[in-house]
């Protein structure tokens, strides 16, 4: 209840800010804004209170929010009120440069918002980062995992992603690669290069993913971190700090082989070969059904970047940048059919889910990340020239821009109409997709 109640907060959050983008530059080009509201109010079923010219309120229908400025044919409808001659306090009245940025004022402020809280993040908790170089050991590939199912396998070297070597481990796994045209990994296999072909629906498989099940992992020499009480680690004698050097004669200096060894070795007596305080001491015992019983500690220190904060804020533009392109990218592949439309519109259910699961997994660096990842694709919605959006908009006030020529009422109403169920329908459909995946 927490997780849904923080997530319609943050929603709501992002809503009025995008609003507000809309109010303070029809404000500031002498605009008269009749009503400010969160959610779509229905005659009387509505919380507001008027101050001066402007209506500020809660709607009843929790469906985004809008504000209602004089002399604009918007998702209002207030056709009647532009048969009148235009007043200079009216949106129609104002050069279209100005009506332009009014139209764009609720973007703006959407990314400037995804900005400032991925440069926040950064300046709290910095990047922690692998650096490609320190994956001299090849990466590990869990036989469940979509890396495996791709043909990567343990112990390869990445040397290329599309053509290229990533700085760090972190951008190997970046969904954006997967977005280009015809991805691939360039590895090096016992002593082969060799290439695997990424194919086109794997970013829909991804998106399935559960949160922390990698593709693959940077593959790394371990010591023990922590043993289990009343484990066969414990029973036989092992210690934390200890490096398994082998098992039953069968060399673990990475922890998937101890793994696998574990697995083969299950219900037997096993001797365990062990580095301690740089000596080789022998451990025997019998194994259960269960595993040794310890955590591993990885022998690759992560390198953690860290910002003050207005170094963060280009770091920051960069990171909302890169989501906007992640969007087009997908975009395009669902049009080109390669990925399923179904299965990658998310409503407003599915965006509640997504949050509380972000939350769940990350804490609090999690639920602002989602945030301000949410904010980009508001921006980024809003952008696309469809009827009724801003982008709609932006593109009708271009063509009186261009044409010195105003489209007539009738042409706008009919517009705004075809926008309306457009959006009505993706709401809908996307509403009614989270239903079904729930249930699924």
């Amino acid at each position: 209840m927490i997780n849904i109640l923080l997530a319609i907060l943050a929603l709501s959050i992002l809503i009025v800010i995008h609003e507000l983008g809309h109010f303070l530059f029809a404000r500031l080009f002498g605009m008269r804004v009749e009503k400010f509201f969160l959610f779509f109010d229905v005659k009387n079923f509505k919380i507001s209170k008027k101050i001066k010219d402007t209506e500020y309120g809660i709607g009843i229908i929790p469906f985004g929010g809008y504000v209602k400025i004089s002399g604009i044919l918007d998702e209002n409808m207030d056709k009647e009120s532009l048969k009148e001659p235009p007043k200079p306090y009216e949106f129609r009245s104002k050069p279209v440069w100005q009506r332009i940025l009014v139209m764009l004022g609720g973007i703006l402020f959407n990314t400037i918002t995804a900005i400032l809280v991925f440069a926040l993040l950064k300046t709290i908790y910095g990047e922690p980062t692998i650096l490609s170089k320190q994956l001299e050991n090849g990466i590990y590939v869990p036989e469940n995992s979509l890396g495996y199912e791709l043909g990567l396998r343990t112990g390869d070297k990445i040397v290329s992603v599309n053509g290229t070597l990533p700085e760090t481990y972190e951008a190997m796994i970046n969904p954006q690669i997967f977005l280009k045209d015809n991805p691939y990994y360039e590895i090096v296999r016992d002593g082969q290069k060799q290439k695997i072909q990424i194919p086109a629906d794997f970013v829909g498989k991804l998106s399935k993913q559960k949160r922390g099940e990698p593709i693959f992992l940077p593959r790394f020499e371990y010591s023990i971190a922590e043993v289990a009480p009343n484990s066969v680690a414990k029973q036989i004698g092992l210690q934390k700090g200890d490096k398994i050097l082998s098992l039953n004669g069968v060399k673990t200096l990475y922890f998937d082989e101890l793994k696998a060894c574990v697995n083969e070795n299950k219900n037997k007596h096993i001797t365990l070969k062990v580095l301690r305080d740089g000596n080789e001491i022998e451990l025997k015992g019998s194994l259960g059904d269960k595993g040794l019983g310890v955590i591993p500690h990885q022998e690759i220190a992560e390198k953690v970047i860290t910002y003050n904060f207005f170094e963060a804020i280009p770091v920051g533009a960069v990171e909302a940048w890169n989501f906007v392109v992640m969007n087009v990218q997908g975009l395009r592949k669902i049009f080109k059919g390669e990925l399923s439309f179904s299965e990658n519109i998310r409503g407003p259910l599915g965006i509640i889910e997504t949050f509380g699961q972000a939350r769940n997994n990350g804490g609090w660096f999690g639920f602002l990340k989602l945030t301000a990842i949410i904010s980009v694709i508001l921006a980024f919605t809003n952008l696309l020239p469809i009827p009724a959006l801003d982008g709609g908009h932006v593109v009708l006030l271009l063509y009186e821009g261009i044409t010195r020529r105003e489209p007539s009422i009738k042409v706008r109403e009919i517009i705004q109409v075809v926008g309306f169920f457009i959006i009505i329908g993706l709401m809908i459909f996307a509403t009614f997709n989270d239903i079904l995946r729930f249930f699924r």
